[in-house]
């Protein structure tokens, strides 16, 4: 896996919660707890278009749980 560096501009206030999130919250430094904020993003996004394509299911739309309609 290759990694590729983001370069990212925080006003103080975000940087000051940053570091506080990184010290509380066990993290290694910011890049890893951004790294995890990402995640948690890419995985609520999946998580709702599972339950796009349930609710679809359920109402009787022919999405079906599983399925890969794309």
């Amino acid at each position: 896996m290759s990694l590729h560096r983001i370069k990212l501009t925080l006003p103080p206030d975000l940087r000051e919660y940053v570091d506080r999130r990184v010290l509380l919250g066990g993290f290694v430094n910011a890049g890893e707890y951004m790294r995890q904020l990402i995640r948690s993003d890419a995985q609520a996004q999946q998580d709702g278009r599972l339950h796009e394509r349930l609710a679809a299911h359920r109402s009787g739309g022919d999405s079906v749980p599983g399925s890969d309609s794309r």
